[in-house]
Order: C-alpha cells, then sequence, then structure tokens
C-alpha cells in the first residue's frame, strides 16, 4: 500500500496489518511451474490466445479463500495470520480457491456462492442474504453503500468486478472496532462508535478510487460470525 494511504490511516487514528496475498502464494508454492510441486493447489494454468502460459496455478491470487478464512478468524489479526499459516487454514484456502478454478473452467461459475456458503458453515460462518447488487458504481456510492448496511457483530464478503476479472474484500464490524482487509494489500482497523464509521467510509472512498477505479460492479454478502 502507498505511503499516502497508510498516512491516511495513521492520520484517522487507525491501525494498518500489511499483507501480500502475492507474497503468501509463492510462500506456499502455490503458483509453482511445476504443478506437482503446488502442495494440492491448481494444477491448471492460465495462456494467452498464443497458447503461452501467463499465470501458474494461483499466481492470479487467492482473495476469496483469504476471505473465507478472515470471516473464520478475524477476531484478530494475530489469530487470522496464525490460521491462514496453519495446515488447517491453507487447506481450506487452498479448497475455496480450487472450487473457484473447476467451476470456472466448467462454466458453472454461478455454484460458486452456494460453494462458499458450504464451506464456511462447519466453521460457524453462516450465510445470511446478499445485501446490495450495484452496477455503474463511484467510489463514494460504493463505500456508503457498503457502509450503510453494515451492522456490528457480523462479517461482510464483499465482490467487486471489473470486465476482465473480480477480487474480494472483507469487513468484520465488532463492538468497538470496524476492520476492512484487502487481501492485495492488508487489514485496516477504525473505531466504530454506535455504528458511526466516518473514517472507514473516507478510507474505503480512497480505496475505491486509488486501486479499483476500474471496478463497476458491486455485491455485498452478510455473514453471522464467531
Amino acid at each position: 500500500m502507498r505511503i499516502d494511504s497508510v498516512r491516511l490511516i495513521q492520520d484517522s487514528n487507525g491501525i494498518y496489518n500489511k499483507f501480500r496475498q502475492g507474497e503468501y502464494i509463492k510462500k506456499n508454492k502455490w503458483d509453482h511451474c511445476d504443478s506437482l510441486k503446488r502442495k494440492g493447489a491448481w494444477t491448471g494454468n492460465s495462456y494467452d490466445r498464443a497458447g503461452r502460459v501467463v499465470e501458474y496455478g494461483f499466481e492470479s491470487g487467492v482473495c476469496q479463500g483469504l476471505i473465507g478464512a478472515y470471516l473464520i478468524s478475524g477476531q484478530s489479526w494475530s489469530q487470522f495470520s496464525s490460521y491462514i499459516s496453519s495446515e488447517r487454514g491453507k487447506t481450506l484456502v487452498r479448497g475455496i480457491m480450487n472450487f473457484q478454478e473447476h467451476l470456472s473452467a466448467s462454466g458453472n461459475m454461478k455454484e460458486m456462492k452456494n460453494v462458499f456458503h458450504g464451506i464456511l458453515k462447519p466453521h460457524s460462518v453462516n450465510f445470511i442474504r446478499e445485501e446490495i447488487r450495484l452496477t455503474e458504481n463511484t467510489p463514494i456510492k460504493m463505500s456508503q453503500a457498503i457502509l450503510n448496511n453494515v451492522r456490528q457483530g457480523y462479517g461482510y464478503h464483499i465482490s467487486i468486478k471489473k470486465s476482465s476479472g473480480g477480487h474480494s474484500l472483507g469487513i468484520r464490524a465488532e463492538a468497538n472496532q470496524i476492520k476492512f482487509l484487502d487481501p492485495n494489500y492488508g487489514e485496516t482497523v477504525f473505531p466504530y462508535n454506535k455504528g458511526v464509521n466516518d473514517e472507514m467510509e473516507r478510507f474505503l472512498t480512497h480505496v475505491f478510487s486509488q486501486y479499483y477505479s476500474q471496478y463497476f460492479m458491486l455485491t455485498v454478502e452478510h455473514y453471522a460470525v464467531p
């Protein structure tokens, strides 16, 4: 994350916990050029029109798997970090992404939501409803739409999409804190006082304008979380 983004967090009395999903993928060898060395990760690759490999395995990201892990274990940053480093956590992240790749390859991505809900349910993360689905958004509309539907004590899976792909983000709204995870950059935490989160709105608007300006579709799913 750029220094101006980190400064915005600090100036707003927030906390920033750095994370890079690319480093996590590489550490687990889920993007190894030899598919037999990917330790259970998808053995396929992505190719360009000339048939050349452009991405090995999970090289493009494991964001939805990490958000699933965050909904399960994001009560604290240390707990989340320990969980995704454990074999149990890596199995969950890898499993979610293996399903995603399989369903994408078979042209059946509509089933991914049901698969995601089913994987999380045994971990006491229960899907409640889809809160919003918006298209043709501006950064401020996206941040306001998300936060207007956030309630204390719950977790949220935020899906943003553009013409060439998508990305998953997560929020946990707890008694005194509202926490936002972007697998590309890490976790940002702000005080949460009686449902007021002006700092988070400012930060999300910054994120959507500076990092995801090409993303025009937004979906928010609401979960009961441990």
